[in-house]
């Protein structure tokens, strides 16, 4: 059943009038008649099954008939992603949205290619913005999709809110790693309180210790461990994807210093979409999302 968006106040009217270029997609694109389904959704969390009584050029009315109860969502998933080639950026944007996502943070890096970033940052939001409604109006996604101006990493990161997840190309080349890096700088496991119960099924937590004067280097495989217990994330996440780069060393140890849950995505190194699509996968099963 297709599903539009109006606003909390349109929905308050009886009837229920679609105008615009929603009305002409109804009318041309879909072909529906009167007599047809339709969702309709307030952006905010609230679906109606609506049932057309009238289609006139670029005006449709509409009756509702109940409320339809909200699919299983019980992430607030942001998706912090380096902006890459525009084709592909487009692609991740739709999947991302069709997948459950809620925001997308169009993320600029040390390695992000200059020549990827909109040339008109105004223009290239909104058509993110366009791109993002029509995957939500595709999926079912219950509130409208939300796509922010390009930031930098610092700037995610003061504004960080909830449980972080990132997504780190170095778990890929864990095993066999040595236990020290260049420079002598190792890896160690984070202190755990007595009693801790904390587990994560498949997602691991590490935490970098450098050497004087730096230095980089892969974890052990032994520090790749699940933890124990099961975390609650609750319901505000943000995971990191970066560039095909990947982030610098000064960028990983910012986002280090904030103890994220590194998120393994398997032993092949992937591309920037295809990391943010597995990653959101792998973390709206682990809560249940495709119970």
């Amino acid at each position: 059943m297709p599903q539009f968006f109006l606003p909390p106040s349109a929905l308050s009217h009886r009837p229920v009038i679609i105008r615009g270029a929603d009305a002409r997609h109804i009318a041309d694109v879909l072909r529906l008649q009167v007599g047809d389904w339709l969702l309709l959704c307030d952006g905010e969390g609230r679906r109606y099954e609506a049932v057309i009584e009238a289609i006139r050029p670029l005006k449709v009315q509409c009756t509702i008939r109940r409320e339809v109860p909200l699919p299983r969502l019980t992430l607030d998933i942001t998706l912090a992603a380096a902006v890459i080639r525009p084709e592909r950026y487009e692609w991740l944007i739709e999947k991302a949205f069709e997948l459950g996502c809620r925001r997308l943070v169009p993320l600029v890096t040390e390695r992000s290619v200059k020549k990827y970033l909109p040339k008109d940052p105004v223009a290239k939001l909104e058509r993110w913005r366009a791109i993002a409604l029509s995957a939500a109006k595709q999926s079912g996604l219950p509130w409208t999709p939300q796509v922010t101006e390009i930031l930098a990493l610092a700037e995610i990161l003061n504004d960080a809110q909830g449980h972080l997840y990132y997504c780190w190309e170095g778990l890929a080349l864990a095993k066999g790693s040595p236990q020290r890096g260049a420079g002598g700088a190792r890896w160690r496991r984070p202190p755990v309180e007595a009693g801790s119960t904390e587990r994560c099924g498949s997602l691991f937590r590490a935490c970098w210790e450098p050497a004087e004067g730096g230095g980089r280097g892969f974890p052990p495989p032994e520090v790749c461990e699940p933890r124990r217990g099961a975390p609650s994330p609750g319901p505000a996440t943000l995971l990191l994807i970066g560039p095909e780069g990947g982030f610098t060393s000064t960028e990983h140890d910012a986002i280090m210093a904030y103890r994220p849950t590194l998120l393994p995505l398997g032993p092949l190194i992937l591309r920037t979409e295809t990391a943010a699509l597995t990653a959101i996968t792998l973390i709206q099963r682990q809560f249940g999302y495709f119970s």
